[in-house]
């Protein structure tokens, strides 16, 4: 049986990622309790011109299942300023927005209809401003439990927060996204066929909710720690690294302090299981009834490098390379597919405008 820490674990679901195209959005969910039917929006809206901008609309079922996606809903941005933009839906309950970036200083609203129900969140103002960033990396090991040394990434760094009038309330997510080669087979005939690029994309420990804010103190710098994972043959080939800083406003930073909360509640059998975390929106119609999630509206600052085969001190096996004795079959299935190895994560089939290398 799983352990109340566990089923809150595994009830954090999308707020994400990223990512899609450029931009990013976690995995989050509602946190505890929820009755069937509630409605969960969440949205990320930023000042980044490539980021496609993604906005996820859900309905719960019974809790420990995974929630319904919302497919027939109707999406739209407003600002202060006049722009009403609509989402183009691209199925499983996620909807996207392109060639439109945020103005600091500019708020926001997002407008959703589901079955002429009408679900709008407040307007969020953008911010002004972002932290300094300094990123690092290191290959390491972390002995396990069962006392087993296992090769591990992780990223870490610190940011210095410039002198403002308000405090700044930042946010951080952290992206992988690496080059997959698929097997390649020699030609059978005359015509050359080339294997299209298989970039993999995903959000680095998306559990980890890593928040700083200057109001009430006079610190101005902070050490962070971004995320691990295991090192494996992710890393045979160019392996970029981004970190997301947000600057968001306060109502939304108190709203992923208050998951960040939820996720770290050990779950003892006698402790208060958390209420699900409400946001900003409210439907119109009906303004008793609660909805779950949040638009969040934040200035970005991405943070990227790279990782090569010659940064790893540990041997990778390569288990794609093609050998004219060994059967097609007997290879894994993920050097066959790029939704083989995917297993769900983003694929981009184009090389990133920002996949460069010097």
């Amino acid at each position: 049986m799983k352990t109340f820490k566990q089923h809150l674990l595994s009830r954090l679901i999308w707020v994400c990622c990223l990512f899609l195209g450029n931009s990013c959005v976690d995995p989050l969910d509602f946190i505890g309790e929820t009755a069937r039917g509630q409605v969960v929006i969440y949205g990320l809206f930023t000042d980044d011109a490539d980021d496609v901008h993604v906005v996820n609309v859900g309905i719960t079922q019974n809790f420990g299942l995974a929630q319904a996606p919302v497919n027939n809903a109707s999406v739209f941005l407003r600002s202060s300023d006049g722009l009403f933009r609509q989402y183009i839906p691209s199925g499983n309950g996620e909807y996207l927005l392109e060639g439109v970036r945020g103005n600091p200083g500019t708020s926001y609203s997002l407008r959703v209809v589901i079955n002429e129900q009408i679900y709008e969140s407040s307007f969020e103002r953008m911010p002004d401003l972002n932290a300094v960033d300094q990123i690092d990396f290191r290959f390491t090991t972390v002995l396990t439990d069962t006392r087993v040394d296992v090769p591990t990434f992780e990223v870490f760094g610190n940011s210095t927060v410039p002198e403002a009038s308000e405090p700044l309330f930042l946010r951080w997510s952290t992206e992988e996204t690496y080059l997959w080669t698929l097997l390649e087979l020699p030609p059978s005939g005359p015509s050359v066929s080339t294997t299209p690029p298989c970039f993999i994309q995903s959000v680095i420990e998306p559990n980890r909710v890593n928040l700083f804010n200057t109001a009430g103190t006079q610190t101005r710098a902070v050490d962070l720690f971004f995320g691990r994972r295991d090192v494996d043959d992710s890393f045979l080939n160019p392996f970029f690294v981004t970190v997301n800083q947000y600057s968001i406003n306060q109502f939304t930073y108190e709203y992923w302090e208050k998951i960040r909360i939820a996720i770290s509640n050990q779950g003892g059998i006698f402790d208060t299981p958390p209420a699900p975390v409400s946001g900003n929106f409210q439907n119109i119609s009906n303004p008793e009834e609660r909805v779950l999630g949040i638009f969040e509206v934040a200035k970005v600052q991405k943070t990227r490098f790279f990782t090569t085969i010659a940064d790893v001190p540990f041997f990778l096996p390569r288990p794609c390379i093609f050998s004219p004795t060994r059967p097609v079959f007997s290879y894994p299935s993920s050097c066959l597919s790029c939704e083989e190895r995917a297993e769900g994560r983003k694929i981009i089939r184009q090389r990133p405008s920002w996949w460069v290398f010097g």
